[in-house]
């Protein structure tokens, strides 16, 4: 959970938007926007271990959903 936290306040702090906590399986770790998966750690400890999938890097995060949100169209 602190991983989460920690994104939500970078990602208050460098553009501005409240994102949302959602509780999910044990090590479950989603970021979506849009309906788009961002970024995502899952799998098991061995899956975890064997391949590497541990937790995303919270600032590659962040300039993902920064690039995202400067291709979006202006609104209203």
């Amino acid at each position: 959970m602190r991983q989460a936290t920690s994104l939500v306040a970078l990602i208050k702090q460098r553009l501005g938007i409240d994102a949302v906590v959602e509780p999910g399986k044990k090590g479950q770790f989603d970021v979506m926007a849009d309906n788009t998966t961002i970024a995502s750690r899952g799998g098991n400890v061995a899956t975890r271990m064997l391949f590497g999938a541990g937790f995303p890097n919270l600032e590659q995060v962040v300039d993902e959903l920064e690039n995202r949100d400067a291709g979006a169209p202006a609104g209203p």
